[in-house]
């Protein structure tokens, strides 16, 4: 699903044939058929929406002033929307289309639409300050890493489980041999039926599944004949700039930090050490001596700050940081 809270706007966007990711379509395509009562609400929407005239006419209103207005001349008759403390609903109907539809038709069409929201709402949950944990309705566990975005519906279908993920995100998936659990993030799936793994989307175009036990599928959404299959203890890496996979064995447990707070090196160099902190901690180092990455590191740490970690690393290694906003520069002490 995409990362816009209103699930209205995405099928009309739909509905008109404009431009979307191959997800996003998946996404869309699987609400539908996941319910009589979801496919009944998207044909009514395509049915108003039949003429061109409304889809421009949409991106002009000014939705939550009509809206407003619209509220206080309706008395309605529909139970209120239940608030959740971490995520937010989409208004399916009592939002956008309620009110484009208040100026281009009659308002009688508004209060069906109303009264016919579908049962299977749409959830999102943003991750802003701290790691989230989720448990969904077949009893799979996601942690949402902080600064996140996991789109999931109320209840998962029985034909297929589909989420979607913008970020990086942990899973336990219960085992449904004969309903798969799909994750989809940017243009690519991830397809499983039961195991522990995580997913990692990266900000340069790099997306990164760690299997950690059982079995899933990683490919291109729409092209699983060309899946890259992993397995316990291994990790897949998608490169959007070449459009490869690449596969790897797992060598540490160090990418699921941001889960544990553990980090654990033996024998490592700094050149590693300092790459996993950046990414941890999202900072940068500038090395004033190419030299001091050929250090080697054998210890563990478990929760930690990073003025902790730093400070042991100037003891065993005879450095000095200087942090300037998000960058920290280091250098031999004695240099």
């Amino acid at each position: 699903m995409t990362h816009r809270q209103d699930l209205d706007k995405d099928l009309l966007r739909f509905i008109d044939g404009k431009q979307m990711a191959a997800a996003e379509k998946a996404w869309i395509e699987q609400w539908i058929s996941d319910s009589r009562e979801n496919k009944e609400y998207f044909e009514e929407i395509k049915k108003i929406c039949g003429e061109k005239k409304f889809l421009k006419d949409l991106e002009k209103i000014d939705v939550d002033k009509n809206w407003t207005r619209f509220q206080k001349s309706v008395e309605w008759s529909i139970d209120k929307p239940r608030v959740y403390s971490i995520v937010q609903k989409h208004r399916l109907v009592l939002s956008r289309i309620a009110a484009a539809i208040l100026i281009l038709i009659v308002a009688t069409s508004v209060i069906y639409f109303a009264r016919h929201v579908a049962g299977n709402q749409i959830i999102q949950v943003s991750s802003v300050d701290n790691n989230t944990e989720l448990i969904l309705s077949d009893g799979s566990s996601i942690i949402l890493k902080k600064g996140s975005i996991l789109n999931y519906p109320e209840k998962l279908s029985r034909k297929k489980r589909a989420i979607s993920l913008s970020g990086e995100a942990f899973f336990e998936v219960a085992g449904m041999d004969a309903n798969p659990f799909c994750v989809y993030t940017g243009d690519l799936t991830v397809k499983v039926l039961g195991t522990s793994f995580n997913i990692k989307e990266e900000a340069e175009g790099k997306i990164t599944v760690s299997v950690l036990q059982g079995k899933v599928l990683f490919y291109r959404t729409g092209d699983i004949e060309n899946a890259l299959q992993l397995g316990s203890g291994q990790q897949g890496i998608f490169d959007s700039s070449t459009g490869t996979f690449e596969q790897y064995s797992i060598q540490s447990e160090n990418f699921l930090y941001w889960k544990t707070g553990k980090l654990t090196y033996q024998h490592e160099s700094l050149s590693v050490v300092f790459g996993e902190l950046e990414d941890c901690y999202n900072t940068q180092f500038i090395i004033g001596d190419q030299e001091i990455l050929r250090n080697r590191l054998t210890t563990s740490f478990d929760g930690q700050q990073m003025e902790d970690i730093l400070n042991e690393l100037a003891i065993l290694f005879d450095l000095q940081f200087t942090s300037q906003g998000d960058t920290i520069y280091v250098r031999r002490k004695h240099q």
